[in-house]
């Protein structure tokens, strides 16, 4: 999920250091707008960390419980709603 996601535009890891379900993904635009998209599309996108981090940043989550095909189509919600 966060290699796909950080291939995205726009889109980055906070810290470089290592994590375990959880990541802090900074992004280039406000972060609402983006998780209201994905909710229009059943998809809860993350986390809205902008009034923690000091810059607009998102934290997602990935468990055992999302297949391979609910994670490819959630990093194209993703990038669709970044266009």
């Amino acid at each position: 999920l966060v290699d796909g996601l950080c291939a995205i535009d726009g889109v980055s890891r906070v810290y470089d250091g290592p994590y375990f379900h959880e990541v802090a993904l900074k992004l280039d635009r406000p972060v609402a707008p983006l998780l209201a998209n994905l909710a229009e599309q059943d998809i809860l996108g993350g986390f809205d960390l902008s009034e923690y981090a000091g810059t607009d940043a998102l934290l997602v989550c990935a468990t055992e419980t999302k297949t391979d095909a609910d994670i490819d189509a959630c990093i194209a919600a993703f990038a669709a709603a970044m266009n």
